[in-house]
């Protein structure tokens, strides 16, 4: 799921005219930045073909 500005900006590069508040928007970004990758790769790793520990088809 996007953030508000994030999903400005999808729509934006889609060719549409959206108004975006820059500063928001790199606010946005930067939290994303900070966040952890790793929730991803434990939610890849009950499935089959995929490396419990790295995420890695198999």
């Amino acid at each position: 799921m996007l953030s508000e500005e994030l999903s400005k900006l999808k729509v934006r590069l889609e060719g549409k005219t959206v108004e975006i508040d820059m500063e928001r928007l790199l606010v946005e970004l930067k939290e994303l930045e900070k966040k952890d990758k790793f929730p991803l790769l434990e939610s890849l790793s009950p499935s089959d073909g995929v490396c419990p520990t790295c995420g890695r088809k198999l």
